[in-house]
């Protein structure tokens, strides 16, 4: 392995020789964006912004160019910068899902839901099990007040072998503010399973869940909302903790 000053003169090797290549083949557009590229992986941003910029204002056809200028301007907060250029870039290639993902995330921030809506929804229409528009689509959805597109898009991303503890989380506090205790029951009994976690009181609009001898938490269908609260569970071994990230229904 390198040490971090030996990897940090491989780049700056490798950036002068591009260099010197691009200036003898102006018109080769790979060679620029090594350059750029290599600026990128020296954490140099703003001097990788430029020459993809560059490469661009030569090129307005480089569409990897236009991704990458995306990417850059929506991680230093140019959110509309962003957009401009992911638009760019989905002109030259339609169908590219890490564009159109990173399109609706600048959509979002610049709190057009709509179109951050729209331009997942097409990305669906050709990769309908699709896990980060699912994810967007559903993030997009609560930011809307929309709990009940919400949980379907998180409940098919269950049905696709998504069931990381964040999803089943959010499909169990979701069921249960719409007062379907329920569903929300299953998804937290799916989820806390590997911590030998079941029902252990089922009175129809309530149910607890938890481990026997040791208490659970409750789940109303109606009755008042009440503050947020922390619950944590006890695993055994390191094993349990890990299958609980692989639990699904």
């Amino acid at each position: 392995m390198l040490f971090r000053s030996e990897q940090s003169d491989r780049l700056e090797e490798a950036r002068a020789a591009f260099g010197r290549a691009s200036n003898l083949l102006p018109d080769r557009d790979d060679l620029r964006l090594q350059m750029a590229w290599l600026a990128e992986r020296q954490k140099q941003g703003g001097e990788a912004e430029q020459l993809y910029s560059n490469l661009v204002d030569h090129n307005p056809n480089a569409e990897s160019a236009w991704f990458r200028l995306g990417y850059l301007r929506l991680e230093r907060g140019d959110a509309e910068g962003g957009a401009t250029a992911f638009r760019q870039c989905l002109e030259k290639r339609a169908d590219w899902p890490e564009a159109q993902v990173n399109l609706s995330i600048a959509y979002s921030k610049l709190a057009k839901y709509a179109e951050a809506e729209a331009t997942l929804l097409r990305l669906l229409e050709k990769h309908p099990n699709h896990a980060d528009a699912l994810q967007g689509l559903a993030e997009i959805a609560l930011q809307l007040d929309k709990p009940e597109d919400a949980l379907t898009h998180y409940t098919h991303l269950l049905e696709h072998g998504d069931a990381s503890s964040d999803i089943l989380y959010n499909c169990g506090v979701l069921s249960q503010q719409m007062g379907d205790s329920t569903e929300a029951v299953r998804f937290y009994e799916a989820a806390l399973a590997p911590l030998g976690a079941t029902i252990l009181r089922d009175f129809g609009d309530a149910a607890m869940v938890g481990r026997l001898g040791e208490g659970g938490f409750w789940f109303y269908a109606k009755g008042p909302a009440t503050s947020p609260i922390h619950v944590a569970f006890v695993a055994k071994t390191r094993a349990e903790v890990d299958e609980i990230g692989r639990a699904h229904v």
